[in-house]
């Protein structure tokens, strides 16, 4: 679950402007308030995903009011040639989406005194403005990866992607992402694709927030049951523990005082 910042044009295009946006906004705070199992993002790939060493911001490890100290030194470097105009956060309806929209403009606002309007759209209009960068700045969206690898992640930010909502691009990053993709050498491969995600969030056009979780309660006699980073559970590796004598006649006796059992 991220940002994405339009790097195409003003004000948005500073780097430092953008740095100071994901700098200033508290991940873990963020998460907490939620209180859905979230994971805070300081990377673009999830923590389960298959492909060996990830990167993340270097300023991770910063306590909240040293990231805050940071945030105002880049926002100081950008405000530099000149004041900035108000940045507007479009997002699309669901109660979720709003919370993190509040949260993030309160953030922007308390950490860097920087206005921030909000825009709601329904589904359908939301998607449509995707492709128009010319009329949003910040657009909150969503990456479910399509198989369990890091480059589902990665090449969303191809130069000219189809799903690169911030058009992002830089001929180093593409170069790595090729270079990835003809590599035979599992680690090798791992390898290019951390440098590649360590120059895009050096570009900061993207600001990530969490990390998705699935959530399942499962019984202790269901066997097989595997978590994993795409939460797919073919059945024809579960399996049910036979229940105990004495188990079997209690869900017998309420099976027949006309409880529902399956």
């Amino acid at each position: 679950y991220y940002l994405a910042l339009d790097v195409s044009e003003p004000p948005l295009d500073d780097p430092h402007l953008r740095e100071a946006l994901s700098l200033a906004v508290d991940r873990e705070q963020l998460v907490a308030m939620l209180g859905r199992g979230e994971i805070a993002a300081w990377g673009l790939l999830p923590p389960a995903v298959v492909a060996g060493p990830s990167a993340a911001y270097e300023w991770r490890t910063l306590d909240r009011p040293a990231r805050e100290r940071r945030a105002r030194e880049a926002l100081a470097a950008a405000t530099a040639r000149g004041p900035l105009p108000p940045i507007e956060l479009t997002y699309d309806a669901g109660d979720v989406h709003r919370q993190v929209a509040v949260a993030v403009r309160a953030m922007w606002q308390e950490v860097l005194g920087i206005e921030v309007t909000l825009r709601q759209l329904e589904w359908k209009a939301f998607l449509d403005l995707r492709a128009d960068r010319d009329s949003w700045q910040v657009m909150r969206f969503a990456w479910a990866g399509d198989y369990d690898d890091a480059g589902t992640f990665t090449g969303l930010f191809v130069s000219g992607g189809e799903n690169n909502l911030p058009g992002y691009a830089d001929p180093r990053y593409d170069d790595l992402l090729r270079r990835a993709a003809a590599e035979a050498d599992p680690a090798v491969r791992a390898a290019l694709l951390a440098d590649a995600e360590r120059l895009l969030l050096a570009a900061y056009p993207v600001v990530p927030l969490y990390f998705m979780t699935a959530k399942h309660l499962v019984a202790p006699r269901v066997q097989g049951f595997r978590p994993n980073a795409l939460d797919r559970q073919p059945s024809r590796w579960l399996r049910l523990e036979p229940l105990s004598p004495r188990s079997g006649s209690s869900a017998a006796a309420r099976c027949g005082s006309g409880d529902a059992a399956s």
